[in-house]
């Protein structure tokens, strides 16, 4: 009865346990990060919500994020927070609510503060998210005519960014991402679109869907109900190739 391994043996088992290891950090961080990206999509999404209907009540944009009343986000949290479901709730369990303070679900109330210090996990300075520069007190009519690919809302290091990631004050590049052959994890942004649809920025400033179905799904809405003006005479086609830019 053979009681001892060899040496090679023992060799070939280290390895192998070594190559599965190296496998499942990855994995494993894509996963706690992917909870991450989903908080900040909701608070991106009620954020935009906010910013929509501030704009509705002032006939203007706000000069950055920080003027928000905390009633709009309230408001516009209690839709998006309805559409979350299970996930949300994971994602918020995932990384750990109760320890990061982390604001805007309804169902953790207590948590809902001034809107300057709402949080995005991977945060680190004083601020979370930012308003597009570029639309600073735009009035509600000029709001409406904005091409449906401009990010409103994004990760962002003060109340306002430049959605130059070339220029200073850009983008806050915080989230992690890896991809297959990659030893080190992409740096991304979040941002939403005017549409509602969530983008990710990368620092040489590509720019592609979060989720490409929600996108296209989305798109093509928006353009059988003719709220993309003017109508694209082929709206699969436009909304594949141009709106979400098929990755």
């Amino acid at each position: 009865m053979r009681k001892n391994f060899t040496l090679i043996e023992i060799v070939i088992v280290v390895i192998i346990l070594a190559i599965l290891v190296s496998a499942a950090i990855p994995i494993y961080h894509n996963a706690v990060e992917s909870a991450k990206e989903r908080v900040c999509v909701v608070n991106q999404q009620a954020l935009l919500g906010a910013v929509e209907i501030y704009a509705l009540e002032n006939d203007e944009l706000p000069a950055d994020i920080s003027k928000l009343r905390k009633e709009h986000i309230e408001k516009a949290w209690a839709k998006v927070s309805k559409q979350g479901g299970w996930k949300l709730k994971l994602a918020y369990f995932i990384v750990d609510l109760d320890k990061q303070g982390l604001a805007y679900a309804a169902w953790v109330e207590k948590y809902l503060g001034d809107v300057k210090h709402f949080r995005c996990p991977k945060a680190t300075g004083a601020h979370s998210y930012g308003l597009n520069q570029n639309l600073i007190n735009m009035s509600y009519e000029d709001y409406k005519n904005l091409p449906d690919d401009t990010i409103i809302i994004a990760d962002a290091g003060g109340a306002i960014f430049n959605p130059d990631p070339t220029q200073p004050n850009t983008y806050s590049f915080r989230h992690e991402k890896y991809k297959i052959g990659q030893l080190q994890p992409e740096k991304r942004a979040l941002g939403i679109r005017k549409k509602n649809v969530i983008m990710t920025v990368n620092e040489t400033g590509n720019v592609e869907p979060l989720n490409y179905g929600q996108c296209k799904k989305t798109c093509e809405e928006a353009c059988e109900a003719e709220e993309i003006e003017p109508k694209p005479s082929d709206c699969e086609d436009y909304c594949e190739n141009s709106y979400c830019e098929h990755p």
